[in-house]
């Protein structure tokens, strides 16, 4: 399922470790069974926070994106629930 998320912040060190929040209008899970958040194909060290329309990450190391990439939201109750444009891994200083 395509959906539209807002996210805080939108970009990161490749490194990771930074927390991210990401929020929709859409039911991203039940509140408690989101199992897996990938940014950029990368999967997040780990998932803070949860309810059913907010997810707090602290986000993976990845390699550095020019463009936003993909977000990937899966839980038990929705399946996946995907947002294009979601987030850029800035690049080593």
């Amino acid at each position: 399922m395509i959906a539209t998320f807002v996210v805080t912040p939108t970009n990161g060190p490749e490194a990771g470790g930074n927390v991210v929040t990401i929020t929709s209008a859409e039911i991203l899970g039940d509140g408690q069974d989101v199992t897996l958040v990938q940014l950029c194909g990368n999967d997040a060290k780990a998932i803070i926070s949860q309810t059913s329309n907010q997810v707090v990450v602290e986000v993976g190391a990845g390699p550095q994106k020019l463009t936003p990439c993909l977000i990937n939201i899966f839980s038990e109750s929705r399946g996946e629930t995907q947002a294009r444009d979601g987030y850029t891994y800035n690049k080593r200083m």
